[in-house]
């Protein structure tokens, strides 16, 4: 869980920079569902695959390639690290490392080591269960 808190260590010092004012319209992936109804808190990384992340020694240590980095809610943050990590897609679409994981209690302990609040929890888990289709037709490429 070394990566959830990596992301919490990002996220807090990203509020304190403040949210841009100017900014172009951002283009949505056609494909994935817009995040939860909360008004941005931080300039999230938003991209927060196995690409992104340098470990050392077994342990999430940077987080690098900040192009889709973005306003978003705290809780679309960690949405976007469980999208990749958890992962949402059904064994056989997934990378064989991540097959057969329990997917609720991986949920959980990402909340955790986040420090997820119980009203960004009850939002996660309410877009989620809205969302669950879209999110595995983006991870598998269907629609």
């Amino acid at each position: 869980m070394s990566l959830a808190r990596l992301v919490r260590r990002h996220d807090d010092a990203a509020v304190g920079f403040g949210l841009p004012t100017e900014l172009p319209v951002r283009p949505e992936p056609a494909d994935l569902p817009p995040g939860p109804p909360q008004p941005p808190e931080l300039v999230g990384h938003m991209d927060i695959t196995s690409d992104n992340v340098v470990f050392r020694d077994g342990q999430a240590v940077a987080l690098i390639d900040f192009a889709l980095a973005w306003p978003v809610p705290r809780v679309m943050e960690v949405a976007n690290l469980m999208l990749w990590w958890v992962p949402f897609g059904e064994d056989a679409d997934v990378d064989p490392g991540s097959r057969g994981l329990d997917r609720p209690r991986r949920c959980g302990l990402i909340a955790d080591a986040h420090g997820l609040s119980p009203a960004d929890r009850a939002a996660l888990v309410v877009w989620l269960e809205a969302n669950g289709a879209a999110l595995r037709s983006v991870l598998v490429g269907s629609t």
